[in-house]
Protein backbone atom coordinates (compact mmCIF):
# COMPACT_ATOMS: atom_id res chain seq x y z
CA UNK A 1 0.00 0.00 0.00
CA UNK A 2 1.20 3.49 -1.25
CA UNK A 3 -0.25 6.46 0.94
CA UNK A 4 0.51 10.02 -0.98
CA UNK A 5 1.79 12.59 1.72
CA UNK A 6 -1.58 14.85 0.74
CA UNK A 7 -3.98 11.97 1.63
CA UNK A 8 -2.28 11.86 5.13
CA UNK A 9 -3.82 14.44 7.53
CA UNK A 10 -2.88 15.67 11.42
CA UNK A 11 -5.94 12.88 12.44
CA UNK A 12 -4.14 10.13 13.28
CA UNK A 13 -5.70 7.38 11.04
CA UNK A 14 -5.07 3.58 12.03
CA UNK A 15 -5.06 0.92 9.43
CA UNK A 16 -4.99 -2.70 9.96
CA UNK A 17 -3.37 -5.19 7.29
CA UNK A 18 -2.83 -8.83 6.81
CA UNK A 19 0.37 -10.38 4.65
CA UNK A 20 -0.93 -10.51 1.51
CA UNK A 21 2.74 -11.47 0.13
CA UNK A 22 4.35 -8.37 1.30
CA UNK A 23 6.57 -10.66 3.43
CA UNK A 24 8.45 -14.15 2.52
CA UNK A 25 10.80 -16.05 4.51
CA UNK A 26 12.74 -18.57 2.85
CA UNK A 27 11.70 -22.11 4.11
CA UNK A 28 9.78 -20.78 6.53
CA UNK A 29 5.81 -21.78 6.45
CA UNK A 30 3.25 -18.90 7.81
CA UNK A 31 1.50 -20.90 10.74
CA UNK A 32 -1.01 -17.69 11.02
CA UNK A 33 -0.31 -14.74 8.80
CA UNK A 34 1.54 -11.62 9.49
CA UNK A 35 -0.54 -9.07 10.75
CA UNK A 36 0.50 -5.27 11.19
CA UNK A 37 -1.71 -2.53 12.57
CA UNK A 38 -0.28 0.84 12.25
CA UNK A 39 -1.19 4.91 12.31
CA UNK A 40 0.13 7.59 10.20
CA UNK A 41 -0.46 11.27 11.07
CA UNK A 42 1.14 13.97 9.28
CA UNK A 43 3.83 16.36 11.42
CA UNK A 44 4.16 18.83 8.78
CA UNK A 45 4.06 19.44 5.12
CA UNK A 46 7.34 17.03 4.60
CA UNK A 47 6.62 14.41 7.20
CA UNK A 48 4.83 11.48 8.08
CA UNK A 49 4.66 9.58 11.53
CA UNK A 50 4.00 6.22 11.08
CA UNK A 51 4.39 3.81 14.08
CA UNK A 52 2.69 0.03 14.65
CA UNK A 53 3.22 -3.46 15.59
CA UNK A 54 3.55 -6.60 13.50
CA UNK A 55 2.56 -9.84 14.75
CA UNK A 56 2.67 -13.68 13.33
CA UNK A 57 3.81 -17.49 13.34
CA UNK A 58 6.14 -19.04 11.27
CA UNK A 59 7.52 -22.59 11.40
CA UNK A 60 11.39 -22.96 10.79
CA UNK A 61 13.74 -25.66 11.30
CA UNK A 62 16.10 -25.69 14.30
CA UNK A 63 19.47 -24.29 13.18
CA UNK A 64 20.47 -27.87 15.25
CA UNK A 65 19.13 -30.57 14.35
CA UNK A 66 16.20 -29.97 11.79
CA UNK A 67 12.99 -30.17 13.84
CA UNK A 68 9.91 -27.67 13.18
CA UNK A 69 9.89 -24.86 15.79
CA UNK A 70 7.23 -22.66 15.88
CA UNK A 71 8.30 -18.67 16.28
CA UNK A 72 6.70 -16.33 17.02
CA UNK A 73 7.72 -13.01 15.85
CA UNK A 74 6.44 -9.87 17.68
CA UNK A 75 7.65 -6.04 16.69
CA UNK A 76 6.79 -2.17 17.38
CA UNK A 77 7.55 0.19 15.67
CA UNK A 78 8.45 4.15 14.87
CA UNK A 79 9.85 5.82 12.00
CA UNK A 80 9.30 9.62 10.64
CA UNK A 81 9.16 9.82 6.98
CA UNK A 82 10.79 12.86 5.68
CA UNK A 83 11.06 13.89 2.20
CA UNK A 84 13.23 16.64 3.49
CA UNK A 85 16.90 15.96 1.85
CA UNK A 86 19.39 14.01 4.76
CA UNK A 87 22.17 16.14 6.33
CA UNK A 88 25.43 14.44 6.00
CA UNK A 89 28.35 15.60 7.82
CA UNK A 90 31.67 15.84 6.18
CA UNK A 91 33.44 13.95 9.32
CA UNK A 92 34.56 10.52 9.43
CA UNK A 93 32.75 9.73 12.46
CA UNK A 94 29.20 11.16 13.60
CA UNK A 95 27.30 10.01 16.87
CA UNK A 96 23.96 9.22 15.54
CA UNK A 97 21.06 9.60 17.99
CA UNK A 98 17.85 7.08 17.85
CA UNK A 99 16.07 9.78 16.11
CA UNK A 100 18.55 9.56 12.94
CA UNK A 101 17.67 5.96 13.00
CA UNK A 102 14.50 6.51 12.79
CA UNK A 103 14.06 8.60 10.35
CA UNK A 104 13.25 7.22 6.64
CA UNK A 105 14.29 9.83 3.93
CA UNK A 106 12.72 9.72 0.30
CA UNK A 107 12.38 11.24 -2.58
CA UNK A 108 8.96 11.50 -3.27
CA UNK A 109 6.10 12.60 -1.47
CA UNK A 110 4.34 9.03 -0.60
CA UNK A 111 4.70 6.52 1.75
CA UNK A 112 5.50 2.93 0.67
CA UNK A 113 4.17 1.01 3.77
CA UNK A 114 4.96 -2.71 2.48
CA UNK A 115 8.28 -1.88 2.32
CA UNK A 116 8.79 -0.73 5.85
CA UNK A 117 6.40 -3.49 6.94
CA UNK A 118 8.37 -6.44 5.76
CA UNK A 119 11.60 -4.85 6.83
CA UNK A 120 9.92 -4.58 10.27
CA UNK A 121 9.01 -8.34 9.97
CA UNK A 122 12.42 -9.59 8.68
CA UNK A 123 14.43 -7.44 11.64
CA UNK A 124 11.71 -9.54 14.22
CA UNK A 125 13.13 -12.65 12.90
CA UNK A 126 15.36 -14.52 14.98
CA UNK A 127 18.77 -14.99 13.89
CA UNK A 128 18.68 -18.04 14.91
CA UNK A 129 16.44 -21.01 15.96
CA UNK A 130 16.94 -23.33 17.83
CA UNK A 131 14.34 -25.98 19.56
CA UNK A 132 15.78 -25.91 22.69
CA UNK A 133 18.92 -24.12 24.65
CA UNK A 134 20.42 -27.89 25.40
CA UNK A 135 19.72 -28.98 22.00
CA UNK A 136 22.94 -31.17 20.92
CA UNK A 137 21.74 -31.12 17.04
CA UNK A 138 23.07 -33.63 14.32
CA UNK A 139 26.02 -36.31 14.68
CA UNK A 140 28.60 -34.55 11.98
CA UNK A 141 29.35 -38.12 10.63
CA UNK A 142 26.16 -40.34 10.36
CA UNK A 143 23.78 -37.04 10.67
CA UNK A 144 21.58 -39.02 13.88
CA UNK A 145 19.88 -36.34 16.42
CA UNK A 146 22.04 -36.73 19.52
CA UNK A 147 18.53 -35.25 21.41
CA UNK A 148 16.40 -38.81 20.51
CA UNK A 149 19.20 -41.33 19.64
CA UNK A 150 22.85 -42.55 20.60
CA UNK A 151 25.83 -42.03 18.01
CA UNK A 152 27.40 -45.26 16.80
CA UNK A 153 30.17 -43.88 15.48
CA UNK A 154 33.77 -44.38 16.14
CA UNK A 155 35.10 -41.55 17.72
CA UNK A 156 38.40 -42.69 17.14
CA UNK A 157 37.93 -43.19 13.35
CA UNK A 158 38.13 -39.25 11.87
CA UNK A 159 39.28 -38.30 8.52
CA UNK A 160 38.97 -34.73 10.16
CA UNK A 161 42.34 -32.95 10.18
CA UNK A 162 41.36 -31.95 13.42
CA UNK A 163 41.71 -35.67 14.64
CA UNK A 164 45.12 -35.10 15.38
CA UNK A 165 44.45 -32.80 18.01
CA UNK A 166 41.43 -34.43 19.39
CA UNK A 167 44.81 -37.58 20.02
CA UNK A 168 46.67 -34.84 21.53
CA UNK A 169 43.70 -34.00 23.73
CA UNK A 170 43.36 -37.25 25.06
CA UNK A 171 47.06 -37.86 26.38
Amino acid sequence: MRLDFNDITTVSKTFKYVNDGWFTWCGAVENTPVQAEFTVVKKSSDSVAFDGEITGEYILGCDRCGVDVLVTIASKFSYLVTTKEEEVSELLEVECDFDDLMTVYVTEPVLDTETLLSEQAELAMPLQVVCSDDCKGLCSDCGVSLNTDKCQCDPNDSDSPFAVLKKLSQR
